[in-house]
């Protein structure tokens, strides 16, 4: 026998329930927090793994969690994808490298979304007027919200990729505000006066 032992740790394999954002537009460099089982069990020493589905090895990014959380979420930084297209991007996590989760989790890169124009482009401070919101690049995979600023939020119902519309919230006074499209759990879109 040797004359000393050394630590070795038996722990579950990390499970993962969900990420967020689960659409990004940008090129990377944005936060993705994973939530699932098991996330902590080498807090020092957590990794994220992200891939594009179609790709060859040797486009994998490895990446090291920047925070460890106690409530099953750890937070990674998203590599740089410059290509400015639709890939769908694998997530995994490992606490050694080794070991990686068994279910990989699906981000959605896609062009970033223009507005372009609203119709009509103003209405009565009762609300419930429907707007036309016209661009490019609108996705049909998640809830989108339709964001007046102070006035509030009302859900949108997606057309086409190119148009998606909403109903304006009330008003107590005559103003002007600024409209924007949110994806659920992605960030907000270009604002449009």
């Amino acid at each position: 026998y040797t004359s000393n032992n050394l630590h070795f740790a038996y722990t579950p394999l990390p499970t993962l329930r969900r990420i967020s954002p689960r659409h990004i537009f940008s090129k990377g460099s944005e936060t993705l927090s994973v939530y699932g089982d098991n996330l902590k069990n080498a807090a020092s020493d957590s990794w994220c793994r992200f891939f594009p589905m179609l790709s060859e090895m040797k486009e994998r990014h490895l990446v090291q969690a920047v925070q460890v959380y106690d409530d099953g979420r750890i937070d990674c930084i998203i590599p740089p994808y410059p290509r400015d297209e639709y890939q769908e991007i694998f997530v995994e996590v490992s606490s050694n490298m080794v070991d990686w989760s068994a279910k990989k989790l699906v981000l959605k890169k896609t062009p970033q979304p223009v507005i372009t124009s609203i119709t009509p482009d103003s209405g009565s401070v009762k609300g419930g007027l429907p707007l036309i919101i016209s661009g490019e690049n609108f996705f049909h995979e998640s809830v989108i919200w339709c964001d007046f600023g102070p006035a509030g939020s009302t859900q949108a119902r997606w057309l086409s990729t190119n148009k998606i519309t909403c109903l304006t919230p009330s008003v107590t006074f005559p103003t002007d505000v600024l409209v924007s499209l949110r994806y659920e759990g992605s960030e907000k879109i270009t604002d449009v006066n």
